[in-house]
C-alpha cells in the first residue's frame, strides 16, 4: 500500500508540473531567419542576430570578454575569420563607414602584450596612409617599394632610409653666385624652430673654384661664398632635430633591456638561439604557438587532399571501360 500511495503521489506531482508548464505558455512572434531572444520569462522576439545559411550576422556592437584566453575567437576555413585563421580570405576583417575598422587597445605600464599582433611572411599590408603616434621601430631597413620605372611589369626598385646614432634633418639645393661671388640661401621659416647643431656642405659644379659658408645660419638663411663669380654650388644643411616631441621622447642610443627580457632576442637565429628565446615569443608566444599549429593543420589538409585527388586519379585510370 505505501508504494501504491508513493506512486500515485509522484503522479499527482508530474500532472501538477505539466499543468503549471501550460499555465506558462510561451507567446511571440519573429521573423523567418532571425534569431530569437527572450524579451520576458515567456516571450520570444527577434534578436539582432539573423542567420542566412552558414553566415551570421549581428546588427550591433559585440562584445567579448575573458579573464583567461581570448575575448572573441574566430576560425574559418574558406572565408573571413574574427581573430583565427582563414585559407582563402582574411583572418580579421573589420569594416566601418564612420570610424575605425578594427581597434586594438593593450594598457599601458603594466602590459607587454601588444594592442595587434601580426605573424607571417607578410605581418601586415596597408593600403593607404599609416599614421604613427609615437616612436616606429623595426630589426631590418626602412625603404621604400614600388614598381621599376623602367620596367614597372616585371621589376621592382627598393631604396632604403640612411641610418644615425642621431635624429637627423637634412635639406639640400643647388645655388649660383652672383657677381661679387656670394649667394643667400633660403631655408623653411620652420627651420631654427625644428633643429640645432647645424652641419654644412658645399660643392662647386661645373668648374674649379673655392666655397665657404660666408654666414651661418641666422633668421632661417645662410650665404655662400665662392673665390669666383657666377659659380653653381651645390649645398647641403644637416640638423639635429630638437623640437617639443624629441625633447620630451629622447631615444637612447644604446639601451639596457628590461630585466624579463632579458636572454631574449630580437632576432635570436643570428646569435645560435632558438625561436623561444625571441622577443616575439616572450610576449606573444601563445599566438605563434597556435599560428604554426594552424599552419601544419593547413598544410596537412593541403597533403592529404593532394594524396586523395592522387588515389581518384589513379582508379579512374585503372577502371575498365
Amino acid at each position: 500500500m505505501k508504494i501504491v500511495s508513493l506512486l500515485a503521489s509522484c503522479v499527482a506531482f508530474a500532472l501538477l508540473a505539466v499543468a503549471s508548464l501550460q499555465a506558462q505558455t510561451v507567446t511571440g512572434s519573429g521573423t523567418a531567419g532571425k534569431i530569437p531572444i527572450w524579451t520576458s520569462s515567456s516571450h520570444l522576439g527577434n534578436s539582432i542576430i539573423s542567420q542566412s545559411g552558414t553566415e551570421v550576422t549581428i546588427r550591433g556592437t559585440v562584445f567579448g570578454e575573458s579573464a583567461s584566453n581570448y575575448g572573441v575567437y574566430g576560425i574559418s576555413t574558406n572565408s573571413d575569420a574574427i581573430k583565427g585563421a582563414s585559407i582563402h580570405s582574411g583572418g580579421v576583417v573589420g569594416e566601418s563607414t564612420n570610424g575605425d575598422g578594427t581597434v586594438g587597445v593593450s594598457c599601458e605600464g603594466t602590459c607587454n602584450g601588444a594592442a595587434i599582433v601580426g605573424i607571417g611572411h607578410r605581418a601586415g599590408y596597408f593600403e593607404g596612409s599609416v599614421s604613427v603616434n609615437g616612436n616606429f621601430g623595426v630589426t631590418g631597413v626602412k625603404a621604400f617599394h614600388i614598381d621599376h620605372p623602367l620596367d614597372p611589369a616585371n621589376k621592382y626598385l627598393n631604396h632604403f632610409a640612411i641610418e644615425s646614432n642621431e635624429v637627423l634633418d637634412t635639406y639640400s639645393g643647388n645655388v649660383t653666385t652672383d657677381a661679387r661671388g656670394t649667394a643667400i640661401v633660403e631655408l623653411p621659416d620652420y627651420f631654427e624652430a625644428l633643429n640645432t647643431n647645424y652641419r654644412y656642405q658645399l660643392t662647386a659644379i661645373g668648374q674649379f673654384a673655392q666655397a665657404i659658408i660666408l654666414q651661418k645660419i641666422q633668421n632661417n638663411r645662410f650665404v655662400i661664398r665662392t673665390d669666383k663669380p657666377s659659380v653653381e654650388v651645390s649645398w647641403q644643411v644637416t640638423g639635429v632635430r630638437s623640437d617639443a616631441y624629441v625633447k620630451a621622447h629622447p631615444m637612447p642610443v644604446e639601451e639596457d633591456k628590461s630585466e624579463q627580457e632579458r636572454g631574449y632576442y630580437l632576432a635570436p637565429e643570428l646569435f645560435g638561439q632558438p625561436e623561444e628565446r625571441s622577443i616575439s615569443c616572450l610576449y606573444h608566444g601563445h599566438v605563434m604557438r597556435e599560428a604554426k599549429a594552424l599552419e601544419q593543420k593547413r598544410q596537412e589538409q593541403g597533403v592529404a587532399k593532394a594524396l586523395g585527388q592522387k588515389l581518384e586519379q589513379e582508379v579512374a585510370a585503372t577502371a575498365p571501360r
